[in-house]
Formats: structure tokens, C-alpha cells, sequence
């Protein structure tokens, strides 16, 4: 969302710190809903209704409401890497789990993001033991800490 917001200037930034960044993601992240949905539901989700999804044990996810239209919505801030490139001039950081399964670190790293941002001034900091909820692991809170501060 923070990168949405930055490449459409709809508020002035000084600097931006992105948690586990899922840009771009949206197909991988529908493909792998996809693969989860019951066949009893697979008719209705066509159709383009919600459907409740259950990922199990992924990443303690609870069971939640999801349709074509999240997909849509998803691929509606797609960005074109030639044309969206985020004029920066300001420090990016981004903070990344190793161990995070919804947006894995190698799809961060290989989403070129020196190439998104004009920011001369740009850090991508891994963090070994954390997954995707990044801010509620302790050392994960004391590395955006020191990233934000």
C-alpha cells in the first residue's frame, strides 16, 4: 500500500520503510489461494462470489472471505517496472523475513526494487528467524526499530 501511495504522490514523503513488500505478488498469492479452494466452491468463485477460504496452518492465517473482484483489485496496482518507477528522493528501506512463506524474501529481492525506486539511498535488511508478521517477532520489532530510527 505504502508503495501505491508513493508512486500515485498522493501524500509527501521524507522517507518509506516497507515491511515484507508484496508488490507485484498478486498472481502467485491467487495461484496459491486457488489451489486451496473446495470443488464445491470452485462454480460459485467463478462466478465471481465470495467464497470463505481456509490456508490451514499457513502462517496462522484465520479462514476469510475471498473473490475474483481481490484479484482485480490486486492487479489494478500492478507495477509496470519501465513506467512506475517511484521518483524518491528520499531514503527506502525495507525490512524482510527469511523465514516468511506469504511473500518469500526471493520474491522481495527479486522484485528490483533499485530499479522502482530513484532513491540513491535505498536498504533491503533481512531478518534470519522472522516470517511474515514481521512486527509482532521481538527481534523482528528491534530490526524495524533500528531501520525506522
Amino acid at each position: 500500500v505504502a508503495a501505491f501511495i508513493a508512486k500515485e504522490k498522493l501524500c509527501e514523503f521524507h522517507s518509506l520503510v516497507l515491511l515484507c513488500p508484496a508488490i507485484n505478488y498478486g498472481d502467485t498469492f491467487t495461484q496459491m489461494i486457488c489451489s486451496v479452494i473446495p470443488k464445491k466452491d470452485q462454480d460459485a468463485f467463478n462466478r465471481g462470489e465470495n467464497i470463505m477460504v481456509d490456508l490451514g496452518s499457513y502462517e496462522d492465517w484465520e479462514p476469510f472471505n475471498f473473490s475474483l473482484r481481490f484479484h482485480d483489485d490486486f492487479m489494478k496496482h500492478h507495477f509496470a517496472k519501465e513506467k512506475d518507477i517511484i521518483k524518491a528522493e528520499y531514503p527506502v528501506r525495507v525490512v524482510q523475513g527469511i523465514n516468511d512463506i506469504t511473500v518469500p524474501y526471493t520474491t522481495t529481492l527479486g522484485l528490483g526494487l533499485d530499479n522502482m525506486f530513484s532513491s540513491n539511498d535505498l536498504e533491503i535488511t533481512l531478518v534470519k528467524e522472522c516470517g511474515h508478521q514481521i512486527i509482532s517477532d521481538s527481534n523482528g520489532s528491534r530490526v524495524v526499530a533500528r531501520t525506522i530510527f
